[in-house]
């Protein structure tokens, strides 16, 4: 993390924070806990006297218990140690600013600000799950998707801070932009037959088993906005703002929208 501000003369100022990260998170796929159809079934179906693991130690996998269910299952015991799943991610997060004081009480500031990041997701269901080796269908199951985001915001404004005796006032004005855009592509499938490879070999996946996607979306913002900001003795309050937006993500014909809205406040404590 990397935070630095500067100041040149007596009325200009300027400074940047950074930060970058690397992280990995596991699990990262729903845990199956003994059938198909959810947790809470799972927890009436899964009986008290069915034990975690069979005398060789592995995850026990027969549910006695033939309604709704029953014969053999992956357990979340099976699910957590022999499903590999997990996300790594990469994000810079990211800002620059420049204030300079006009004159006394009436000072600009622009800002610049980035977020920008990836993340790998990988997960790999091994030929030798309970429920895949009972029928008879042992094969592997792997799974990829890489994600891109950025976001970019840039904010202009312009504000008036001025007390005289008792009145205090505030008065910003400006305009913002803002974008975002994300990208997706995954691809997936079954029938693989080597459990060492696992999402490292998708060519090797059948024609037919084969599953890829892709999404992208992106968005733009555009706003116009302004605050007064009034108190007397730091007991009386008076609030007003405006905001005009332009958003691509908006309604078609209605891509701009004003936002006004007021407010009062009276600190009693102080009377």
């Amino acid at each position: 993390n990397l935070n630095l501000t500067n100041q040149v003369g007596s009325r200009f100022k300027m400074g940047h924070n950074m930060n970058i990260a690397r992280y990995k998170s596991e699990p990262s796929s729903s845990v199956d806990l003994g059938t198909t159809a959810g947790w809470k079934s799972s927890m009436i179906t899964l009986p008290p006297t069915m034990s975690a693991r069979n005398p060789d130690g592995s995850p026990s996998s027969f549910n006695p218990i033939a309604y709704f269910g029953g014969g053999t299952v992956n357990t979340s015991l099976a699910s957590a140690e022999m499903i590999t799943a997990y996300t790594t991610y990469n994000d810079l997060l990211g800002s620059v600013y420049a204030q300079y004081e006009i004159f006394d009480g009436l000072s600009f500031k622009s800002s610049l600000g980035v977020n920008i990041g990836n993340s790998n997701y990988h997960r790999y269901i091994p030929s030798y799950m309970p429920s895949y080796v009972a029928s008879g269908a042992e094969f592997g199951n792997a799974q990829t998707d890489i994600g891109f985001k950025d976001y970019l915001l840039n904010e202009n404004t312009l504000t008036y801070d001025k007390s005289f005796g008792d009145h205090n006032l505030n008065v910003l004005g400006g305009f913002t932009y803002q974008t975002s855009e994300s990208n997706t592509v995954g691809v997936g499938g079954g029938g693989l037959t080597n459990d060492i490879v696992r999402w490292n070999s998708f060519g090797s996946i059948p024609q037919e088993q084969r599953d890829i996607s892709s999404a992208n979306s992106l968005n733009k913002q555009l706003s116009f906005i302004g605050r007064i900001q009034y108190n007397y003795a730091n007991k009386y309050y008076f609030t007003v703002t405006n905001r005009y937006d332009g958003a691509s993500n908006f309604a078609a014909n209605k891509k701009w929208g004003y936002f006004p809205s007021i407010g009062l406040g009276w600190v009693l404590t102080r009377e």
